[in-house]
């Protein structure tokens, strides 16, 4: 009798296919380079990518950053967001 068995490897992906994205760079974003003044002028999705606490741990768990910026958001007058 012979015996079957269930393939369980997942096949293996090239790491060479796509480089890997290095870490978050926010310093273009801070006014002078050292405080956590933000520059004027800064649009929101065109400068930067607001996002909520949740995600920016992930994303600073995977990737790593060189400024960690937090901030209130509030809501926009003219659309609610």
């Amino acid at each position: 009798m012979q015996t079957i068995k269930k393939k369980t490897a997942k096949p293996k992906i090239a790491n060479d296919m796509y480089d890997k994205p290095g870490p978050i760079n926010n310093s273009p974003l801070i006014r002078d380079g050292r405080s956590m003044l933000l520059k004027d002028n800064l649009v929101e999705n065109f400068d930067f990518i607001a996002v909520s606490a949740e995600v920016w741990r992930y994303l600073y768990s995977w990737y790593c950053s060189d400024w960690c910026v937090a901030r209130l958001l509030k809501k926009d007058r003219t659309n609610n967001h």
